[in-house]
């Protein structure tokens, strides 16, 4: 089963907080509270994702994280390679952790379906994403509410 890993999860949450904020910082404590994630692993991901470049972070009372570059310019890939990437399984896993390439015939369909998902991911930025969730910017003006992105099943076709 293809699933991203925690850190990846509350790092997207995160990056969509910030791109949600535009221009403005947003604390980490804010996205904290808004996403019920626990603040000293949302820390762990602000962390990776302003040294990988994709967010700045400021100190101080009116400091926090913003996004380093425009929404449109950074995609879902980009966001799970700083965790790790994806990979459909050992074969496609970078780097090399299967020894049976040469040898295997599925080895050719895991790379195109490894492909096509790489494809979707880089071609999902995070302003597409933010067109989809609307409430998302009526809920970061308030620092109470939970967002709740919809299932998976809602842009399935």
């Amino acid at each position: 089963m293809l699933q991203l890993t925690r850190k990846a999860d509350y790092g997207l949450r995160l990056m969509l907080e910030a791109a949600a904020a535009g221009a403005s910082f947003v604390t980490t404590r804010t996205v904290s509270r808004r996403q019920k994630i626990p603040y000293p692993f949302l820390r762990q991901a602000a962390t990776a994702l302003a040294a990988s470049g994709l967010l700045v972070t400021s100190r101080g009372p009116h400091g926090g994280v913003r996004l380093a570059r425009p929404a449109s310019a950074i995609s879902l890939l980009d966001i799970a390679n700083v965790f790790g990437g994806v990979a459909l399984n050992a074969c496609t896993a970078t780097p090399v952790r299967c020894t049976r390439r040469d040898v295997c015939p599925a080895f050719p369909a895991w790379v195109q379906a490894q492909a096509a998902v790489d494809r979707a991911l880089a071609g999902t930025d995070l302003e597409s994403l933010l067109r989809r969730q609307k409430p998302l910017r009526k809920a970061r003006t308030r620092d109470d509410e939970s967002i709740i992105l919809p299932r998976v099943s809602a842009y399935v076709a």
